[in-house]
């Protein structure tokens, strides 16, 4: 037993952290730089959902959108902000909401077809004007569970790729 004692000595005590010098302790991230003017961004995508979306700031760049700063305000794609970005860990990111400057517009119209079973469907929108899609995450977001052909709805629209498609809706109740 003696001689295990002998091969591995026991170590000295190491002084406290305390005692270190400043170059043991490990380097603090600096802080993110924000920049201090908002800037003026539109929302390209967000999924409440998964809690995250991102929007196009208006010198060309993208930055990072997370729900915590949404808080409250039902944001869709072709939403106007004004923002306060910081560089982040991957990138830009948006760190306060200033201002929501303009909405997607608020229209009524009647349904045209749903069908369930394709997620899909169109409403014909009472003023003049193409038609509207609406998917089936729009009525999730909605909580509404199906669409009957006729029934009269309430669309908060905005502009798609491939045209005009509803973000969200309400029914409105026949007379």
């Amino acid at each position: 037993m003696s001689d295990k004692r002998e091969r591995y000595p026991r170590r000295e005590r190491q002084p406290a952290v305390d005692d270190q010098p400043d170059y043991f302790s490990p380097a603090l991230p600096p802080s993110p730089p924000v920049r201090s003017e908002p800037i003026a961004a539109t929302v390209k995508r967000f999924d409440a959902v998964h809690g995250f979306g991102f929007v196009a700031l208006d010198d060309g760049s993208d930055a990072f959108l997370h729900a915590s700063v949404v808080t409250g305000n039902d944001i869709c794609p072709g939403t106007r902000l004004h923002v306060r970005v910081a560089v982040a860990q991957r990138g830009l990111a948006v760190t306060e909401i200033v201002s929501i400057d303009h909405l997607p517009a608020t229209i009524t119209g009647t349904v045209k077809f749903y069908r369930a079973e394709k997620a899909f469907g169109f409403v014909t929108p009472d003023e003049q004007g193409p038609e509207i899609f609406v998917h089936a995450t729009a009525l999730a977001r909605s909580n509404i569970a199906n669409l009957e052909s006729g029934q009269r709805v309430e669309l908060r629209i905005f502009q798609g790729k491939k045209g005009v498609e509803a973000h969200s809706l309400n029914l409105i109740e026949p007379e």
